[in-house]
C-alpha cells in the first residue's frame, strides 16, 4: 500500500502542473466564450456574418457614387480650366463627397436595428 501511494503522489508530481495549466487554458477559453456570448446578447457584438454583407453594399454604394462623380460629372466641369481652378474644383469635390459618405455613413448607423439577412 505504501508503495501504491508513493507512485501515486510520483504521478501527480510529475503530471500536476501540466494538467493544472491545461485546466486553466480550458477554463479561459471558456469564460471568454461566455463573455463574448453575452456581449452579442447584449448588441456589443455584431459576427461578421451578419455585418459583412451590410458593409459590402455600403461600399458599393460609395463607389459607384464616386466613379460617377469622378468619371462623368467633373471632366465636364474641368474642362478648359486653369490648373488653379481644377484644384480649388477638386477641392470642392473632394468634400462634396467625403460629407455624402459621412451622411450615408451616419444615416446608417443612427437607423433602428434589422433582422439578419
Amino acid at each position: 500500500m505504501v508503495e501504491t501511494l508513493q507512485r501515486l503522489f510520483r504521478h501527480y508530481q510529475e503530471h500536476g502542473p501540466a494538467l493544472s495549466a491545461e485546466r486553466l487554458k480550458k477554463l479561459t477559453a471558456e469564460r471568454r466564450m461566455a463573455e463574448m456570448e453575452a456581449d452579442r446578447i447584449a448588441g456589443l457584438y455584431v459576427p461578421r456574418s451578419e455585418i459583412a454583407p451590410i458593409l459590402r453594399n455600403l461600399s458599393l454604394n460609395q463607389r459607384a457614387c464616386l466613379q460617377n462623380i469622378l468619371e462623368n460629372e467633373m471632366p465636364a466641369k474641368l474642362t478648359g480650366l486653369d490648373p488653379i481652378t481644377i484644384r480649388a474644383r477638386m477641392v470642392e469635390t473632394t468634400d462634396k463627397i467625403c460629407d455624402m459618405f459621412n451622411t450615408s455613413t451616419r444615416k446608417w448607423l443612427d437607423s433602428a436595428p434589422t433582422e439578419p439577412l
